[in-house]
């Protein structure tokens, strides 16, 4: 397998452990979600999930939310997108499709049964809406509505338009504001910090049951680590969790225990260069503030290991580093 297989295997797998959670988790709070993904002030009575005909025999598209918005039937389609691809929108545009054709079926099966209460009752089909829900991306503002065009360009317009929620440019407070289910993405949030997490989990564990909490801390550790931005959120939040959390997760328990062991790792680590840094000290060789800097940095255990070897001979940092280089 070359090396881009090997990347692209490693961003399926990633998507499809974060689809999983997300799913999982927005089960369980289907009024928070359509409430945020709906026009601001939209009222949503009956929010259920679905499984259509279509979703199972195809096997690709997700569950449909539907809930009524006026007396209307209303269907909600959700993509839960690690970044934006190119075929993107045609993606949207070729679920929204099959989540129509759900609508159509199911309408049809129920007409008979509606017209033996009403013989005049008519075909009534809900309404379909896309949204996806971008996990990481750009840093410039995403535009609120995007479309698939499948008419040409001198033509009515044909084809889908679709929102976008870019979740990773929304703040600590904004997620908040929504609801305990979109604090999943707090690991995400533009303003998220090791230091904000623990709040945010205990905030969590106040308000939900034990099921529920369970379940949206798990998504947010899978969330965490699909921050592109590398902020080291995960174990900031584990650390937070209550034990008995911990004690029904093996995925929980693993993630606590390389924690540890990250954690021992960068004890040695720091132990070794301290070490480095004081023979160097010792024997005038004064380092940079940026050289030392850059030895209390490394985790590299077996480069640190090469450094203490050469440090007697060497006669000045360059010489040190350069050594080791070329080793």
């Amino acid at each position: 397998m070359s090396r881009t297989e090997d990347k692209t295997t490693a961003v399926d797998d990633d998507s499809a452990e974060v689809d999983l959670a997300l799913r999982a988790a927005s089960a369980l709070f289907p009024r928070e979600l359509a409430a945020a993904l709906l026009p601001t002030g939209t009222v949503v009575t009956k929010p259920t999930w679905v499984e259509t005909q279509v979703a199972l025999r195809e096997r690709r598209l997700d569950r449909l939310l539907a809930m009524d918005v006026a007396d209307q039937r209303r269907w909600l389609h959700v993509e839960w997108m690690l970044a934006w691809t190119g075929e993107l929108p045609f993606r949207v545009w070729e679920y929204h499709n099959l989540a129509a054709t759900a609508a159509m079926n199911e309408a049809r099966a129920l007409l008979p049964l509606a017209r033996k209460e009403d013989p005049r009752a008519r075909l009534t089909v809900p309404t379909v809406e896309s949204t996806v829900v971008l996990l990481t991306g750009r840093g410039a503002p995403w535009e609120s509505e995007h479309a698939y065009r499948t008419s040409p360009e001198d033509r009515p317009f044909a084809g889908v338009t679709f929102r976008v929620e870019a979740v990773y440019q929304r703040t600590l407070a904004e997620l908040r504001a929504r609801g305990p289910l979109w604090l999943v993405f707090a690991p995400l949030a533009a303003d998220a910090t090791p230091e904000k997490l623990p709040e945010v989990v205990h905030e969590l564990r106040g308000t939900l049951e034990l099921r529920a909490f369970s379940d949206l801390t798990a998504a947010m550790v899978v969330v965490a680590d699909a921050d592109h931005r590398r902020r080291g959120l995960r174990q900031s939040i584990v650390a937070a969790l209550p034990r008995e959390v911990i004690m029904h997760s093996p995925f929980l328990q693993e993630i606590r225990a390389e924690g540890k062991a990250e954690g021992k790792l960068e004890g040695e680590a720091k132990g070794k260069a301290e070490a480095l840094l004081a023979v160097l000290a010792a024997r005038g060789l004064a380092a940079t503030e940026a050289q030392a800097a850059a030895v209390l940095a490394c985790r590299d255990l077996a480069r640190l290991d090469a450094w203490l070897r050469v440090v007697a001979s060497v006669t000045s940092m360059d010489q040190l580093l350069a050594a080791t280089a070329a080793a």
